[in-house]
């Protein structure tokens, strides 16, 4: 099975053999003394809904206070990247 990915800021997606992912966040915040936190995280396969989340929290940022907004997206989503790694190849 292949696997390739790519944290395009316009069009964050990521391929697993014919399967493509599309990781989308919004509604940004800063929570617990300013780590960032989205209110909304949808990953989708084509059109279909596969995974939904009411909170998404940057790990890092909790750590790096100063960590720019656009880093502790990809951050998100590199760990988005894994489960759906780890799901796919059964790992």
């Amino acid at each position: 099975m292949s696997f390739r990915y790519a944290l395009d800021r316009a069009t964050p997606c990521v391929a697993f053999g014919k399967r493509t992912y599309t990781i989308e966040l919004a509604n940004a915040h800063r929570e617990h003394g300013g780590m960032w936190t989205w209110a909304t995280l949808t990953v989708k396969r084509g059109d279909v809904v596969v995974v939904t989340s009411d909170d998404a929290s940057s790990l890092c940022s909790g750590i790096h206070r100063d960590m720019p907004e656009a880093e502790a997206a990809d951050e998100v989503k590199r760990r988005v990247i894994y489960d759906l790694a780890w799901r796919e190849t059964g790992l």
